[in-house]
């Protein structure tokens, strides 16, 4: 009955966490991981780093809870990556070329002529 007591209350924790780390993922992406573009190889690396950080500060000290800010730091650098993956590069804002034909003016001046011939001849 421990047992059962105890996995189900390591499950709660466990949802309880994930939950917490996506909402609090989802706020810093829209106030603040939106507006920065680091590179998402970085952010991967950093999130293997600190992941492996976790894992052997939970080796060295397995009852302390303090262990969970890097692990939480590494989800969202990788949470990151992965957003920083799905989001299309930025385009080149430039403005768009506009092609305007050069201006002749003989052209003009020629069409100007033969409107002035015609109109001056008796039909």
């Amino acid at each position: 009955m421990n047992f059962t007591n105890s996995l189900i209350l390591n499950i709660l924790l466990t949802i309880i966490y994930a939950m917490v780390v996506m909402i609090g993922f989802n706020l810093a992406n829209i106030y603040f991981l939106r507006k920065k573009r680091p590179n998402h190889w970085l952010m991967l690396g950093i999130a293997v780093a600190l992941f492996a950080g976790a894992l052997v500060l939970l080796a060295y000290f397995p009852k302390a809870l303090w262990h969970l800010i890097p692990l939480t730091v590494s989800l969202f650098a990788f949470l990151w990556f992965i957003d920083l993956k799905r989001r299309p590069a930025p385009k080149n804002v430039d403005k768009p070329i506009v092609r305007k034909p050069k201006a002749k003016p003989n052209r003009a001046r020629t069409l100007q002529q033969k409107d002035s011939k015609s109109s001056s001849r008796p039909s």
